[in-house]
């Protein structure tokens, strides 16, 4: 048996770790692209290139097979600040368009079947309506951060219950685990001290009761980076942030520093790394150069305040990793490459996992596509056209 080297590692924000030295343990040397090592019940899986050859991969069909915008006319079909979407069983489709605060369901074949919400803090009502979710017998859970409110409608567009979750630190997201329980991503942000330079808050992920109570924090992660200067605050260039998804009684975390993410139990235990060794992030001076201009055009005259925002950006080295981490409904994950204000316009890059965590290879999407849910062979998510009008799409997907 190859001897192994384990070095335990707490990362900031993470459970313990343990890291494996893999040097000379094995004969193939430079042609082994993935390994698998277990240890004190922790996997940790270990790609070095991708699986698929020049040729291999999966296919995603650029053309639409269903536009809701164009399945039919009406107010029902015009979108604007789409922020979720979701499949009933049947292949409905339902949208959260916080335009309108509305939850709208819509036919396997795009026609509108019915519509609840409105703007307002009464039942039914919402103020920011962020999510929408399909949970088991094909009712239907809308979250509004803002409120801390949960509102569930039966599969006929009807009120059937509203939840209010108390307290600080509400949940940006929700992830139901099984009947009774939901978990989410939460932090507390930060407050400016006096020192400038670039910090980045932690985020918790919390695990919540069906009757808003019970709240815990089963793990941590590092939030989204904010740049503080002697005028204020700002989203700095290349900002990362942490990432979360949850698939059956799994939870999937990732900091964005590297290409690696962590599965963890909904109790917080770890259970399995993955990543990518040597993935290249390194920034060119002209990717950071034109970064900074996309963000503050020369066209432009900044005032005191974003001179200072401008004046104040880190030098950065390196991008983040990625920029959205989603789970499919077979099992595998996918990693978004981060795309800058300057690259916007291009097809988008995918890395893709199976369920094992060996990293297959890039898969390439329409530009500008935003992924919510992915299906055996179907992508649903949002597009915007030449007119910035949003479209919520779902795309073909082959995988062999």
């Amino acid at each position: 048996m190859c001897p192994r080297r384990f070095d335990a590692l707490t990362s900031i924000g993470f459970p313990a770790a343990l890291l494996v030295g893999l040097a000379g343990c094995d004969v193939r040397s430079e042609a082994v692209q993935f390994s698998v090592l277990d240890s004190a019940g922790v996997t940790i899986a270990e790609s070095t290139g991708p699986a698929w050859e020049a040729g291999d991969g999966w296919i995603v069909e650029s053309t639409p097979v269903l536009d809701l915008s164009r399945t039919g006319s009406g107010s029902a079909h015009d979108f604007f600040r789409v922020t979720d979407a979701d499949r009933l069983t049947d292949g409905s489709i339902v949208v959260a368009d916080d335009g309108s605060d509305e939850v709208r369901v819509f036919s396997p074949s795009g026609e509108h079947v019915w519509s609840a919400g409105r703007d307002g803090s009464g039942p039914g009502e919402f103020r920011r309506l962020a999510q929408t979710v399909v949970l088991p017998g094909d009712s239907v859970l809308a979250y509004d951060p803002s409120a801390g409110r949960a509102t569930l409608f039966d599969s006929d567009g009807a009120l059937a219950r509203i939840v209010t979750f108390e307290g600080p630190d509400l949940p940006r997201q929700l992830h139901p685990v099984f009947e009774g329980l939901y978990m989410g991503p939460a932090s507390s942000g930060l407050a400016f001290d006096g020192v400038a330079g670039l910090r980045r808050p932690e985020d918790k992920v919390v695990s919540l009761g069906s009757d808003g109570g019970g709240r815990d924090t089963v793990a941590t992660l590092p939030g989204a980076e904010i740049l503080f200067f002697e005028q204020g605050a700002t989203p700095p260039t290349w900002g990362k942030r942490g990432h979360l998804a949850v698939r059956d009684q799994e939870v999937y975390v990732g900091s964005a520093d590297s290409v690696e993410f962590r599965v963890l139990g909904i109790d917080g235990h770890l259970r399995k790394i993955v990543r990518v060794a040597g993935y290249d992030l390194a920034l060119t001076r002209a990717e950071v150069d034109s970064e900074l201009l996309a963000w503050y055009p020369d066209s432009i005259e900044l005032g005191a305040l974003g001179r200072g925002a401008r004046d104040a950006q880190p030098n950065r080295e390196h991008r983040p990793a990625y920029a959205s981490l989603v789970v499919d409904r077979l099992g595998y994950t996918w990693l978004q490459r981060f795309e800058a204000r300057h690259e916007a316009g291009s097809p988008t890059k995918w890395l893709i996992f199976d369920t094992s965590g060996r990293w297959l290879g890039h898969l390439h999407l329409p530009p500008g596509f935003e992924v919510f849910r992915i299906g055996d062979d179907w992508i649903l998510g949002k597009g915007v056209d030449e007119f910035d009008v949003e479209h919520v799409q779902v795309l073909s997907l082959i995988r062999d």
